[in-house]
């Protein structure tokens, strides 16, 4: 079971103190997780002051101050796609993030035809076909993936209607 840890100083902190408590789901009654419980140890409260040190510097910064760091990562992963879009080839184009908005806003936007969300793909192997975009691509089909499986394989479309009435077991 997880012992949750203690967020000090912009770092998860174990607990010195090795007595826990469960978090239950209210719900069910399932143990979610342990949090640290019992006496605080001098090396807790000693990490817990320089926090709150810091919290009273930090708590009469402006917002417009304190979201700036936030404007610059917004602007940095647009200038990251607009490079990524100004080249002439479109190979491929990785990304690697904590953040589901950044994810979408770069799977979207990107124009690349291998797209990685923190994986890397620059190598194109059968589960990550070959599918470069623009001056990256040539021929009539993506020579690994989908594409090559439909080029040696005659398809076919079934359409089926099955009334309620009508058994549908073979």
């Amino acid at each position: 079971m997880d012992v949750l840890k203690n967020y000090i100083n912009g770092k998860w902190v174990d607990s010195v103190s090795k007595e826990t408590i469960d978090v239950l789901n209210p719900a069910t009654g399932e143990v979610l997780a342990k949090v640290p419980f019992g006496e605080a140890t001098a090396g807790d409260v000693e990490t817990a002051a320089a926090a709150h040190k810091a919290y009273l510097q930090w708590k009469d910064v402006p917002v417009l101050k304190r979201i700036q760091p936030l404007f610059k990562l917004k602007q940095l992963l647009e200038d990251t796609i607009a490079f990524i879009n100004s080249g002439t080839h479109g190979n491929m184009a990785c990304v690697f993030t904590s953040s589901g908005s950044t994810a979408r806003k770069f799977r979207n936007e990107a124009m690349a035809g291998n797209i990685g969300i923190n994986i890397g793909v620059a190598a194109p192997m059968a589960q990550l076909p070959f599918s470069g975009w623009k001056e990256s691509f040539f021929g009539d089909l993506h020579g690994q993936g989908k594409h090559a499986i439909e080029f040696f394989t005659q398809t076919k479309v079934v359409i089926e209607r099955w009334p309620k009435e009508w058994a549908r077991n073979f």
